[in-house]
This record gives C-alpha cells, sequence and structure tokens, in this order.
C-alpha cells in the first residue's frame, strides 16, 4: 500500500486519529531508516531487507516481548543483571546485591549500565527489580499505618512489625509531614504510585535537582535543601505544558513494548510518557508536599 493508504486506514478512517500526519510521516521516515520498510517509485511501501528477516522469523507473531535485562558492570567487571522498569539516567543510584550503586553511564544498545558504589554508603530500603505499585495500594497502605485495629491473618512476628511501623509513623507525625531527613537526603512521603513518583523524580530532576530517585515508598532527594525541594514542587504544580523531550532526554530505557525500538526518539517519548508516568499524580504530590511545609 502506499503512505497516504496507510493514513487513510489507520488516521482518517481508522483507530489512531490522535496520532497525527506529521506523526505518521515520522514513523515511516524512521521505518525506511532502519531498512524495515523501502518505498518503490510507484509510491508503494514494501518490505526492507531487516523487515524482511524479521517477518519471516516466528516471533513476528508474538504480541509481546520479554522484559529487558540490564547488565550491571563496575570497572569493566559484569555483577550482574537486573530488570529495570523505572527510568534510569546518569548520577542516580539503583539497589543491587543488597547495596547502592550510583550510575556512571547508561548505554541503551546492549542495555548496560556502568556503577560505582555511592558515595553516600545509605543502607538500601527497597530492592530494584520489584513490580510497579499503583497509587490505591500505597492508600491502603497508609490507612492500615493509621488504623489501630487487628489484622487477624498476620502471624506474630508480622503483628510486632506493623505494631512497630504504627508507633514510628505516630512519632513521626506522619499522617501530617511529607517529608523526613537521613543526612542529607530529604525523603518524600507522597504516598501516591510508582508511576507518579517517577514523574516526580523526572520533573524534579529537569528544574536541575542533582540527584533523585524512586525508593518505592519514597522518592529519595540528594543535593537540595527543602525549602529548595518545596520551591521545585511550586514549580511543578504551576506547570502548564509539560516538555517531554527535555523531561526524558537523557533516559535511555524508554522501550516498554515490542517494536518500541523502531520508534523515531519523539514518538518513543510520547508513548512511554502515556504508558509509564502519571504527570497529574506527580503534581498532586508535589502540592500535598507544599501544604505540609510549615510542618
Amino acid at each position: 500500500m502506499t503512505a497516504s493508504h496507510v493514513s487513510r486506514t489507520l488516521i482518517s478512517d481508522g483507530p489512531f486519529a490522535g496520532l497525527g500526519s506529521e506523526n505518521l510521516v515520522a514513523l515511516l521516515r524512521e521505518l525506511g531508516r532502519r531498512d524495515l520498510i523501502v518505498q518503490e517509485s510507484s509510491g508503494a511501501l514494501l518490505l526492507g531487507q531487516l523487515g524482511e528477516k524479521l517477518v519471516d522469523s516466528y516471533e513476528f507473531y508474538a504480541a509481546f516481548a520479554s522484559g529487558e535485562e540490564w547488565q550491571i558492570m563496575q570497572d569493566g567487571r559484569t555483577l550482574g543483571t537486573l530488570p529495570i522498569e523505572s527510568p534510569v539516567f546518569e548520577g542516580m543510584c539503583i539497589i543491587f546485591g543488597g547495596r547502592r550503586w550510583k550510575i556512571l553511564n547508561v548505554c541503551a544498545e546492549p542495555a548496560v549500565l556502568m556503577v560505582a558504589p555511592d558515595p553516600s554508603g545509605r543502607a538500601p530500603r527497597f530492592d530494584s527489580g520489584r513490580p510497579m505499585v499503583h497509587e490505591r495500594i500505597r492508600h491502603e497502605m497508609r490507612q492500615i499505618l493509621e488504623e489501630d485495629g487487628e489484622i487477624r491473618f498476620l502471624d506474630p512476628g508480622a503483628r510486632e512489625l506493623l505494631r512497630e511501623a504504627r508507633l514510628f509513623y505516630s512519632q513521626a507525625g506522619l499522617s501530617k509531614r511529607a517529608w523526613v531527613m537521613d543526612g542529607e537526603a530529604v525523603l518524600l512521603l507522597p504516598w501516591a504510585g510508582d508511576f507518579a513518583n517517577n514523574a516526580l523524580v523526572l520533573l524534579l530532576r529537569a528544574l536541575g535537582l542533582p540527584r533523585g530517585s524512586n525508593d518505592g515508598l519514597l522518592v529519595t532527594c540528594v543535593g537540595w535543601p527543602i525549602e529548595r525541594l518545596i520551591d521545585g514542587c511550586s514549580d511543578i504544580v504551576e506547570l502548564k505544558d509539560v516538555d517531554l523531550l527535555g523531561m526524558l532526554k537523557d533516559v535511555e530505557n524508554l522501550g516498554q513494548s515490542k517494536w518500541d525500538w523502531a520508534l523515531p526518539r519523539e514518538l518513543l517519548v510520547q508513548s512511554y510518557a502515556s504508558m509509564s508516568l502519571d504527570i497529574a499524580g506527580a503534581k498532586k504530590a508535589a502540592a500535598m508536599i507544599m501544604a505540609a511545609k510549615t510542618l
């Protein structure tokens, strides 16, 4: 078929009306650049050499691709591999093998992270490779911490851990506070889902935060005092339009679906943001942190 036929079938009269003709043109050009398709003098689009090879493989018909494992390396030595769903970039920290590591370099092809031990030396709280958590789970966690009722299915060890958690939650005033200090780090507690936490980290980074990471329940920020973080949250709340290309310019692990590698960068960024970032949730979390600034 021709490019105009593709546009008419998929966009004008099809399910992708929101894509826009300019994005379709960018996509077709990228597919051509990668030799997935070629265009004849008549205007017909045909498979390129790489396209024919991929279509001839039985893997072409699989709807999903297995999750990508990132190779973790230090000083040329491979430490192991790790599945990573949150955005990674130079300067952030990850947890691997029970230790915190600072990312020195990110290489997407092949998927390699060059790391060094985190100089802060803080003990890790959560392991990398965990599943993404929805905000409803975090809201339920907070509700359980604010209650004092017994949860019958817990064994004695779990009941004691819950008692300690509830005691700390109360003594630290976490029903009203949205952050605590841990040495030079500010630990934000937005009680949001991972998609919102990831967006909050990226938005703060776009404003100049030296180091930030989504540590699950917490968003860890290093390099700014709390006053500067609150100012940053205010800037995020006031944002009208988010520059996705600028926010994700240094993030290499944007591919989430099987064919994402074939997308032009701008479409890849839009695809990743629509599936894996909760910008509205990040702004809501920033507003909550601002509201707690006087506590």
